[in-house]
């Protein structure tokens, strides 16, 4: 018997150490495809890809088709400073806290997924070891719209990469729209990552303040055009 238990435990410092992640959640990147389809055509009404990058309190989403990066900082004082940078001319607007009609929760844009949102969630099981460790959260609700014949149902689902505070995937659905964030790559080399941040480091920028005296500049026109996706927090928009 003594040698049964000697047998398990032995094994035990394995099983621990299976069960941790010696990556740093701080210095993460990852590749998504986000996209967005009509629940009862089947029809994709748009589908892109959106790389993730997070180093320390700073984090990039970098939407490479469209050669823009929106990178956020959370600054002393609690708030968030973004930068859209626009890698094809590498210029960047810098935005003041307060100038951004955006929400105000750090976790939003650190996690993708805001607490607030997970916390609506129900957890299921966990499955997978160490890193690749994932949680499930699922929600359905039905909301009574303003006629009561009619009840728009909303679904999320949210697969949760618990060691890097990511979602694997998630996917909302709400008025026949599904949107979906799924997971391709997992990026932990840390010289990768902070390239993300340091490349536009060197692009000019200006302050927002300072774009109506540079409205009638085609570029500058052109930057302040561009639409950029939502993290999710409440809701399932992801567009703004």
């Amino acid at each position: 018997m003594k040698k049964i238990i000697l047998s398990i435990l032995s094994l035990w410092p394995t099983f621990t150490i299976a069960n941790e992640c010696s990556h740093s959640a701080n210095i993460v990147g990852v590749n998504y495809v986000v996209s967005k389809k009509n629940a009862l055509s089947g029809e994709v009404i748009s589908q892109e890809a959106l790389n993730f990058w997070r180093l320390n309190d700073q984090v990039a989403y970098e939407y490479a088709e469209r050669q823009v990066t929106e990178i956020w900082n959370l600054v002393s004082n609690g708030q968030m400073r973004p930068v859209r940078y626009f890698d094809e001319y590498q210029h960047g607007i810098e935005y003041q806290p307060m100038e951004m009609n955006s929400d105000r929760d750090w976790s939003a844009k650190n996690n993708i997924v805001s607490n607030s949102f997970r916390d609506k969630l129900v957890k299921g099981r966990a499955f997978g070891f160490g890193c690749d460790k994932v949680v499930r959260y699922k929600q359905d609700k039905v909301k009574q719209t303003e006629t009561e014949s009619k009840k728009a149902k909303y679904q999320a689902a949210l697969e949760w990469l618990s060691s890097y505070q990511l979602p694997k995937k998630i996917k909302t659905s709400a008025n026949n729209i599904v949107v979906t964030w799924e997971a391709k790559k997992i990026i932990t080399d840390s010289t990768l990552i902070k390239k993300a941040f340091t490349l536009r480091e060197k692009y000019q920028t200006i302050d927002y303040a300072d774009v109506g005296d540079s409205e009638s500049d085609p570029m500058v026109s052109k930057m302040l055009n561009h639409k950029f996706m939502k993290a999710h927090s409440s809701h399932a928009g992801h567009h703004h």
